[in-house]
């Protein structure tokens, strides 16, 4: 089959996507395989079908295309999605992904799984939880590079460190102190990022160090939007 040369294949089977998109936000085999593994078997179908939704609502706009690398046919992300179980269990399918789409999703898909994994999948609460992903990735697909990387570069730093702190078994929200080190970047670059993902909807303080509003304050708390 002809792909287009701006699409670039890369091959999961649909249960391999959390780890993937974790270890795309950068951390390590060791916490990502700590973290999926304490996952409960309907919390791990869930969360992978919540991964797909995502995929499935870009599909629509042109920016994923999935089919069968076996057959080279292609496949439906609506039909995995919702085909049942058989659809999604043991069943390789190749994932492609404009260069554009490659650029703002890898970068971010770590937030994805974080926003699913804290907090999102109690019992029965999937409905909600797939409604306020929509909600999430919405105004998370707002950003975009260069003119964000900074913001992106916040994001991600909170994503990762809140998976940290999972594996740790630790509820404590990450400081702004801890984005500055974990992103590099400066005390007016990082407080212009927290703005401009409050802005959007992407990040929420959970709690002011300082005064109420000062967003320059080493000891505020970050967690995303909910």
């Amino acid at each position: 089959m002809y792909l287009p040369q701006q699409y670039q294949p890369t091959q999961y089977q649909p249960n391999q996507l959390l780890s993937a998109a974790l270890k795309e936000a950068g951390l390590d085999p060791a916490t990502v395989d700590d973290v999926v593994d304490r996952l409960k078997d309907d919390e791990f179908k869930a969360a992978t079908d919540l991964m797909l939704l995502v995929l499935d609502s870009e599909e629509a706009a042109g920016h994923v295309t999935a089919f069968d690398p076996a057959t080279h046919e292609p496949r439906r992300l609506h039909s995995i999605l919702y085909g049942g179980a058989a659809s999604t269990e043991g069943k390789l399918v190749a994932f492609n992904f404009t260069q554009a789409f490659k650029e703002t999703f890898f970068p971010i898909a770590g937030l994805v799984v974080t926003f699913i994994v804290t907090g999102h999948l109690g019992p029965g609460n999937v409905p909600h939880a797939a409604a306020a992903l929509k909600s999430f990735w919405n105004n998370l697909v707002v950003l975009r590079p260069p003119q964000d990387d900074n913001a992106i570069a916040a994001a991600r730093a909170v994503g990762t460190l809140a998976m940290r702190a999972t594996h740790a078994y630790s509820e404590l929200a990450p400081s702004t102190a801890d984005i500055a080190s974990e992103t590099g970047l400066s005390g007016p670059e990082l407080t212009a990022a927290l703005q401009r993902l409050c802005d959007v909807k992407v990040l929420a303080n959970a709690e002011w160090a300082g005064q109420h509003g000062d967003y320059a304050e080493p000891g505020n708390r970050w967690h995303l939007t909910t």
